[in-house]
């Protein structure tokens, strides 16, 4: 009886599990994708949770700068006893002192610097929250691109068993006719073997390419097919012109110069230690105790002060810091300038690459329409007896070929677009709208 339940339960759990994958999966176009994508993604979260600690720091840096204002107050109980012999006698009486106190710094030039410091800083943090969300849609839309390709490449090879099956029933039917040698009918099958493992291959390759989008997107998608053609223009017209905009817009070259502003006030502020802290102090006090907490006349105590603190010597350590200082405004200097170079680069060469994508999106689709016309022609001289069926089978096995070869130029176009577009500046809550709409027909 034991058995039967646990056998029973066995079958239930895995018939439930193979009922969860056969369920159809949500179809998600790709700003569905990328707002799942944003929402999951750790580096975007990393990021911004370090702007939310650097906009902490840099409040906190500029309190040390505004009025400092404090209350205090003590209440006692006070037991006095004196020595035996002593002329005075013992007292047991309460005790209170209360206040106030304001703090203005009037010369503190360091913190001063600090808390530009802190918001160059601060201001840093949010460009590497953009550049986050930059490389999230570089992979992501890389991922996505990948599952339809996968898609596409199952789809023609699920087409050519369609075709090459069809063939099959037309060489058998002639075999057994007497009408066609058994070669030819061999070589049918085994050509219908092959395509049949590649059409096996391209599932495989489909739920792989799924399973690296799902980590991106935390759930389990498939994109929505896109348009059979598309157009993706750019509005630079030279290579010139985008190197130009990526250093004038690029989030990295943006992010290396508030690098650079906040080593320049790093510098700044260890000089600064150099200079006097002066402060005025405001204070208010209501005591009716005085020194050792005895009893003294109530009296209210109003102090204005100016401190002044300046250190002498400190173990050599202020050296230290201007030199360490130094150093890393040397180091921000040298990664502004090859953060421009990266960036000019990057761009003139995303500008002609996709130059190239779309010669070479164009070559694709006119050899895919031959590679189509063949099948066409070569099918009808297989009827007419002029054509074999090794010529047949040639010329699926090329339109599969080239519509395979067609999807993957479609695919690295919008790559190439993608990725110019990001070098040149644009936001990716620009790029994400006008893309999925073109991929998807909106």
């Amino acid at each position: 009886m034991k058995r039967s339940l646990k056998f029973a339960f066995l079958l239930l759990a895995v018939s439930t599990c193979v009922v969860s994958r056969a369920a159809p999966l949500q179809e998600v176009s790709f700003q569905e994708a990328y707002d799942l994508a944003k929402d999951y993604a750790p580096d975007v979260a990393i990021a911004q949770y370090d702007l939310e600690r650097a906009s902490a720091n840099s409040s906190i840096a500029m309190s040390r700068i505004l009025p400092q204002v404090g209350m205090f107050g003590q209440w006692s109980s006070n037991n006095l006893e004196y020595e035996q012999g002593a002329m005075f006698p013992d007292q047991n009486y309460p005790g209170k002192r209360y206040g106030i106190q304001v703090t203005q710094a009037l010369l503190r030039t360091s913190d001063g610097l600090e808390a530009s410091r802190s918001k160059s800083l601060e201001e840093l943090s949010a460009e590497q929250l953009k550049i986050a969300e930059n490389e999230l849609l570089t992979n992501l839309i890389e991922a996505f691109l990948s599952v339809l390709l996968a898609q596409s490449q199952k789809s023609a090879a699920a087409s050519e068993v369609a075709a090459v099956t069809q063939r099959v029933a037309e060489a058998s039917a002639l075999y057994e006719k007497q009408l066609l040698p058994v070669t030819q009918l061999l070589e049918t099958r085994s050509r219908l073997y092959t395509v049949e493992a590649d059409e096996i291959s391209a599932s495989a390759s489909m739920e792989i390419a799924r399973e690296r989008l799902t980590l991106f997107t935390g759930q389990q998608v498939t994109p929505q097919n896109t348009l059979s053609s598309f157009s993706l223009f750019s509005t630079v017209s030279t290579a010139d012109d985008a190197a130009t905009l990526a250093v004038s817009h690029s989030d990295r070259v943006s992010a290396a110069e508030k690098s650079l502003r906040a080593a320049e006030l790093a510098v700044s502020r260890e000089r600064a230690t150099w200079l006097p802290n002066i402060d005025l102090s405001l204070s208010y006090q209501h005591s009716d105790i005085g020194f050792d907490n005895l009893s003294a006349p109530a009296r209210d105590t109003s102090i204005v002060s100016i401190g002044f603190n300046y250190p002498l010597f400190e173990g050599g350590a202020r050296f230290a810091k201007i030199k360490k200082a130094k150093a890393e405004l040397g180091g921000a200097r040298v990664k502004l300038e090859a953060e421009i170079r990266e960036s000019r680069a990057r761009a003139r060469a995303g500008w002609l690459n996709l130059r190239s994508l779309e010669q070479r999106l164009i070559s694709t689709k006119s050899a895919l329409a031959a590679a189509q016309a063949s099948v066409e022609a070569t099918t009808e001289a297989v009827r007419a007896g002029v054509a074999t069926f090794s010529d047949s089978l040639m010329t699926l096995a090329q339109r599969t070929a080239a519509e395979t070869t067609y999807n993957e130029a479609k695919f690295m176009y919008v790559m190439g677009w993608v990725e110019l577009q990001l070098s040149i500046g644009i936001n990716p809550d620009t790029i994400v709208p006008k893309l999925s709409k073109i991929l998807h027909g909106g």
